[in-house]
């Protein structure tokens, strides 16, 4: 990257900011969904003789990126070692201490589905650079919109005052095992209504199958309501305990509570939902 140069700050913090900086590139290029194309540049340049040709556009914004989250992090130790002690002395080890930690942090988790969506592109179009250029030069592309929207997101988590990632990471794991509970409830209360549905429907008389259906269903949510509403009566009092009990279970949405459980699981835990909706 030798057409981009290195920005001053980051010669400042020595072996240890260029470590931290090495690692926000690897969390950039595999959350913005370019490691693909890091791969194909590599190989271009491993195969050429001249090592001068310019790079992709795409990386020389992921490399500018890594620079801002070093100058800023630097920035704003300075303005701290000056406002708060006489020394204007830098604990680089500190800073890069963050950065490594929000790095690997970011390399442990998985990508969302626009990150996939960017990969997926870069392995259909082959990385054939004309055509990624081409489409990455027109703003209205949803794929560009999607690498900046990434690109600035990634910069921001990093220039973020946030410190303590191990809290951030229990919290995280909190909310994967409440979308599991949470979808293993659903697939439990969809095993229920099948199982009453096939036991009541051998019991009523011959009719129609629509017909047969909806009475079916109407038995079964009769039933569970009312057993739900058992279990909520010390907290719900009210005559009309059904209409009651509906308007605090529609009050949440099946999400709620559940930050950051991942697109796979949100979408799991919404068909769970949806079929389960369908009998009420």
């Amino acid at each position: 990257m030798s057409h981009i140069g290195i920005s001053p700050l980051c010669k400042l913090g020595g072996e240890s900011i260029s470590k931290a900086r090495q690692q926000i590139i690897l969390a950039i290029i595999k959350h913005s969904g370019t490691t693909s194309l890091c791969t194909s540049e590599v190989q271009s340049l491993a195969s050429k003789k001249n090592t001068e040709d310019r790079p992709s556009t795409i990386l020389i914004d992921i490399w500018r990126a890594s620079y801002r989250v070093i100058e800023h992090c630097v920035r704003s130790r300075q303005n701290s070692s000056t406002s708060n002690s006489n020394s204007n002395k830098i604990d680089f080890t500190i800073i890069s201490g963050i950065l490594l930690k929000k790095a690997e942090f970011l390399l442990q988790v998985s990508s969302n589905t626009s990150s996939l969506n960017i990969k997926r592109f870069f392995e259909i179009s082959s990385n054939d650079m004309n055509s990624i250029n081409k489409i990455f030069s027109d703003t209205s592309s949803s794929v560009q919109r999607d690498f900046s929207r990434l690109l600035s997101e990634l910069v921001e988590f990093f220039q973020s005052p946030l410190k303590n990632i191990h809290e951030l990471n229990l919290r995280m794991l909190q909310s994967l095992k409440n979308a599991l509970y949470r979808s293993s409830a659903f697939k439990s209360l969809n095993l229920l209504i099948s199982k009453s549905d096939n036991d009541i429907t051998g019991k009523l008389p011959d009719l129609p199958s629509p017909y047969l259906h909806i009475i079916a269903a109407s038995k079964i949510q009769s039933s569970m309501l009312e057993k739900i509403d058992g279990v909520h009566s010390k907290v719900i009092n009210s005559d009309d305990k059904s209409s009651t009990l509906k308007s605090a279970i529609s009050s949440a949405h099946y999400l709620n509570g559940l930050p950051a459980c991942g697109d796979v699981l949100s979408a799991q835990i919404k068909n769970q939902f949806e079929v389960v909706d369908h009998f009420y």
